[in-house]
């Protein structure tokens, strides 16, 4: 749930205001390609990272539900599971990155380098157990 409201308030309360009163500035005329590539290509990766991290929540609780711990970390995750988990936000943040370039003109510096933050959760070797990703 705490994952669904920070997608909700970074789309809605910190993408969507300022996209839409940029769109809203525009002339008519001008507003036609910004307006198709903002909710038409952004919103791909918007959707896709939304289904993509629901995947992985759906993977690591039937983990969870097959793999009783033996161990206090719990059986480690397989990489398909973690990438899902993990890869969703990163992809999510991607499409919010192109939604206000397309809009606003630009992704803030900070912004822009959320997606790279989110990918150093990725492993590196191995896989991790489904306790370490919820610390």
């Amino acid at each position: 749930m705490a994952v669904a409201t920070a997608l909700w308030w970074l789309y809605f309360e910190n993408a969507a205001a300022p996209a839409g009163q940029a769109l809203a500035r525009l002339p008519d005329r001008d507003r036609v390609r910004p307006a198709i590539n903002a909710y038409g290509l952004a919103h791909f990766p918007l959707i896709a990272g939304i289904i993509y991290l629901a995947l992985g929540i759906e993977l690591v609780l039937e983990h969870l539900a097959h793999h009783p711990s033996q161990h206090p970390a719990g059986a480690p995750l397989d990489w398909t599971s973690t990438a899902a988990l993990f890869g969703g936000p990163v992809v999510y943040l991607i499409g919010r990155g192109l939604l206000l370039r397309f809009t606003v003109g630009h992704t803030p510096r900070a912004q822009s380098s959320r997606p790279a933050s989110c990918s150093h959760c990725f492993p590196s070797r191995g896989a991790r157990p489904p306790s370490a990703l919820s610390a």
